[in-house]
């Protein structure tokens, strides 16, 4: 009974292993979650990216990335280092010419073609596709830079925001030509002759026909299969389409209604899909977008989720399913198997490693990349060769650690970037970790601005004339009018800056932190209590009061922002403001706002405006 007992542990331990050897891990590539004030060429993991959307890798193994919100391409190479390939960083334009001479404007997508050893970009806003050689070249080979849809050679031919592209096997671009909910193909070797391959031209709708009789609805993204066959993200649709090699357009996956449901063709639900891509064994791998998960389809169309959670929003490094994704828009398969992914809302580049991964996984536990100084930073070490402890050497920095734990606390790390990496020996092989950055914030002596606004009216109701400051737990604690205490009296003139700085820490991770108004506070709620009529003070946002480090607030301290006001804007995610003014919007009217204009995702932001900057109070998301 002993033995058989054993050899039920003993196998419940291998499945435990298997599963968890086999685990997909998410980690995060380049970018950081806390944007530096300040963009250089640099590190993948120092760099700080604008909006990075297309992905492609050359021959040699580097990565191209088409930023939108920064209007040019990226190159990262196989040392980890990324510069700009072409274009001028934070400048559109409409230009051909080599490197920073050329000029895009919000470029979504680019691919790679072996056989010409060049780059091809959908640059979105000018609507038109361009050609990038190895020596950064640029040429517009098909587009008139204006939007519209007619097909015919080069210049002729008119598109209307492309976003994805591809190399069929054949030779030619297929396009997606999202505002005109067609598929159109670039027939490169015949002077660029535009031909429009399914879908008619700003004809919306969703329909299963042949070629120009089938409709698509704000198409995205296209992957193509190794035989040829077309596989389109059909985006407002909620589908996945595909088109033979004759041009029949079926539905492959999903039943056009907006959900979220692991199962076979029709069954299955996506959530506005974005970025799709066919990965080497010709399974299609499809960035769901607003489920912020990545779905696999098999050839019987059947879906399964392989990374994220639905709905679950964020930024979370680790095991792929427990992991956090935001807005991913482009998905690349690299050399080595491991799938590369453009989250254009958190700005950074993750990477699943699906097939070949490392034996070694290091993460931190809580999935942050970016700690204070004050923090405790405490890495998982996920052994994957097999179910007993081996021990692990990790190198931090240039430091030696030897453990055989599977978590362990990391001590004297450097203010800056630091990097993390394990090795293990197992029988006669060597076996590597990933790298594992990390940012430590300075968290010394911090000094801060308190701001408040408060509205005249209610102040006049309220008759009070001052109230109480109170700062953050300190030793030690300079307020630009003289006070030494944690609290003081302030009087309420109406729109003003106080100065204070503070000997404890503040979590560096936090942007704003809020300051008691004590006395105002207890105030206002009394008077919710007594006060029936008081409807305008129990409906109004009636003060702000932000504690801010200084050195994100503005650069010069002198600068008056005193007769600032705030503003409310909503700006489409390509950038484009499409709504102002000098009052904060519920969601519900910011909806109806954006009735009349096109539907996509939509950033707010509650401001104030100051002369040469604006300081954000608050932010969101929206999708129209």
């Amino acid at each position: 009974m002993k033995n058989i007992l054993n050899k039920i542990i003993t196998f419940i331990v291998l499945i435990l292993f298997y599963c968890l050897a086999n685990a997909q891990l998410l980690v995060t590539e380049a970018g950081r979650l806390t944007v530096p004030s300040v963009d250089v060429n640099g590190h993948a993991r120092q760099f700080a990216f604008r909006q990075p959307s297309g992905l492609a890798q050359d021959e040699k193994g580097n990565i191209y990335i088409a930023e939108k919100g920064g209007h040019c391409i990226l190159r990262l190479d196989t040392k980890g280092q990324i510069q700009v390939f072409a274009g001028k960083r934070g400048e559109k334009g409409n230009i051909d010419g080599r490197g920073a001479k050329a000029r895009f404007d919000s470029p979504s997508d680019i691919c790679w073609d072996n056989k010409a050893a060049a780059l091809y970009v959908t640059d979105t806003e000018n609507h038109n596709i361009r050609c990038i050689d190895l020596d950064g070249g640029v040429s517009t080979i098909a587009g008139a830079g204006k939007m519209g849809w007619n097909d015919g050679m080069t210049t002729e031919a008119k598109f209307a925001q492309p976003t994805g592209i591809a190399v069929h096997p054949d030779g030619y671009l297929v396009v997606v030509d999202h505002f005109s909910h067609c598929i159109r193909t670039v027939n490169k070797d015949k002077y660029g002759k535009v031909s429009t391959l399914a879908g008619y031209p700003f004809g919306a709708g969703d329909r299963e026909e042949y070629k120009e009789k089938a409709l698509f609805n704000r198409p995205y993204d296209v992957a193509i299969s190794k035989e040829g066959i077309i596989f389109i993200s059909d985006e407002w649709n909620h589908k996945i389409k595909k088109i033979d090699k004759v041009g029949n357009v079926v539905s492959f996956a999903g039943n056009g209604k907006k959900g979220y449901i692991d199962a076979c063709a029709s069954k299955a639900q996506f959530h506005y899909p974005w970025a799709i891509t066919m990965s080497p064994n010709n399974v299609l791998y499809v960035a769901d977008g607003y489920n912020y998960t990545i779905r696999t389809l098999t050839d019987d169309a059947c879906v399964t989720t392989v990374a994220g959670q639905q709905k679950q929003q964020g930024y979370l490094d680790g095991d792929a399913l427990s992991g956090r994704i935001n807005g991913v828009t482009d998905l690349l398969f690299a050399k080595d198997g491991s799938l590369y992914l453009s989250d254009i809302q958190y700005s950074m580049l993750r990477r699943l490693y699906v097939h070949k991964r490392p034996a070694i996984q290091l993460y931190t536990i809580d999935g942050r990349d970016n700690y204070c100084s004050s923090e405790e930073v405490m890495v998982v070490v996920n052994t994957l060769l097999e179910a007993k402890k081996l021990q692990t050497t990790l190198w931090v920095n240039n430091n030696q650690i030897v453990t055989k734990k599977s978590f362990i606390t990391l001590d004297n790390l450097k203010n800056g970037w630091n990097y993390v990496k394990a090795v293990t020996k197992h029988k006669t092989h060597t076996y590597r970790s990933n790298e594992l950055w990390l940012y430590i914030e300075p968290t010394k002596k911090l000094e801060v601005e308190v701001r408040y606004v408060l509205e005249k009216d209610v102040l006049e109701k309220a008759k009070i004339k001052t109230f109480e400051l109170c700062a953050p737990d300190s030793t030690k604690y300079n307020w630009s009018n003289g006070e030494k205490s944690q609290c003081i009296t302030y009087s309420l003139l109406g729109s003003e800056s106080l100065w204070l700085e503070i000997d404890t820490p503040i979590p560096c991770q936090e942007s704003y932190i809020i300051i008691d108004a004590a006395q105002l506070n207890s105030y206002l709620v009394n008077n919710q209590r007594k006060n029936k009529k008081s409807s305008k003070i129990q409906n109004t946002s009636i003060w702000k009061t932000t504690f801010t480090p200084k050195n994100k607030l503005r650069k010069n301290k002198k600068e008056d922002c005193l007769s600032s006001e705030m503003r409310f804007m909503v700006y489409h995610i390509s950038g484009k403001l499409v709504h102002e003014s000098n009052h904060y919007l519920p969601i519900t009217t910011i909806q109806q706002v954006l009735t009349s204009h096109p539907r996509g995702l939509y950033i707010y932001q509650w401001v104030k405006q100051c002369p040469k900057e604006k300081i954000q109070i608050s932010s969101g998301k929206l999708y129209n």
